[in-house]
């Protein structure tokens, strides 16, 4: 079982139940948004290792936050996507504060609907986690900016907007509510991380063992890999100019086979000779200097966060506390 859990946010969650009771219809078009600056909590996350994953991996390869919850929503899969990458910031990534670039994936779905999927280190604080779900009777959105007033006063989720079109062409009903858990809510209160999702993925992936009904809500492999497949066909389009690529469906063997031994990746370990770049330019980024690193293994060790913008005009006392 896969344990996407943005798939089983509040928000996410809602959506999927509406989407199920057909409240607006069958997707046409839906966007997918991850936007996390992780550069504040960078060492708490990556310790100051040069070779964490999170500083080796490329922008498209974090794509499942973005495009998870639209396939559970809708229950839809990818067959086809193009792959398009923001403009190169290198100040972040000499820093070691990130891949430097986001990534975009403009997805076609089984039934023919358009998905963007958008995800990465952009300037926004807070961060951005939000979906649109457009359908031919209606559609469903999550509120952009969080209720700040809501949060305080302890409620961890976004609003959600819910049109549904009535008997008559473009009239019909708007709701906007905090949604609420629709499954164990007293267990699933007990956690409220990451919008409410945290509880699931492990809840129904004991009651898929068990073979209980609500079993159904767990992500399987085949899904799993179809979350991801997203992010690394993306890549090899954005290295070939944008190029459309098909993804295949590993459900099916005849298709599973044909990748038995693709090993195309960025790296050089797995891959072999089909190592691929990170980035078009890779032979024109600069250097990651090792004393960044040191730097942030040494804020991990106090237990600060990174204070990259003016980090340099402040005393080793300051940053990093006493040393022993």
């Amino acid at each position: 079982a896969y344990a996407e859990n943005y798939c089983y946010r509040n928000d996410t969650f809602e959506m999927r139940r509406r989407y199920e009771a057909c409240e607006i219809g069958e997707i046409t078009y839906a966007e997918g948004e991850y936007i996390h600056d992780t550069a504040s909590i960078k060492p708490g996350i990556t310790y100051g290792e040069r070779n964490h994953w999170r500083n080796r991996t490329q922008p498209f390869f974090y794509c499942t936050h973005s495009f998870g919850p639209i396939m559970t929503i809708t229950g839809r899969r990818p067959v086809k996507v193009v792959g398009m990458q923001s403009r190169f910031v290198s100040k972040f990534y000499e820093k070691a504060l990130g891949p430097g670039a986001a990534a975009l994936e403009l997805v076609t779905l089984d039934n023919g609907a358009l998905v963007k999927s958008i995800h990465g280190g952009l300037k926004r604080e807070p961060g951005s986690v939000n979906y649109e779900i457009y359908g031919d009777k209606g559609c469903m959105e999550t509120q952009r900016f969080a209720d700040r007033d809501a949060q305080a006063s302890g409620i961890f989720s976004k609003k959600l907007n819910v049109w549904k079109e009535g008997d008559k062409v473009c009239q019909g009903e708007l709701e906007t509510f905090f949604p609420q858990k629709f499954i164990e809510k007293s267990l699933a209160e007990s956690s409220s991380g990451h919008g409410g999702s945290d509880f699931y993925a492990t809840h129904f992936f004991i009651q898929k063992i068990l073979g209980k009904e609500q079993g159904k809500y767990s992500i399987d492999v085949y899904t799993a890999v179809d979350m991801g497949i997203v992010g690394i066909f993306a890549h090899r389009s954005y290295l070939d100019g944008g190029k459309p690529y098909d993804i295949p469906n590993f459900r099916n063997i005849e298709e599973r086979e044909a990748y038995r031994n693709d090993n195309v990746c960025t790296n050089s370990e797995v891959a072999g000779d089909q190592l691929v770049p990170k980035y078009i330019n890779q032979s024109e980024l600069p250097e990651i200097e090792q004393k960044q690193y040191d730097h942030i293994r040494r804020l991990f060790l106090a237990g600060k966060p990174y204070e990259y913008l003016n980090w340099e005009e402040k005393t080793e006392e300051e940053l990093y506390g006493k040393s022993e």
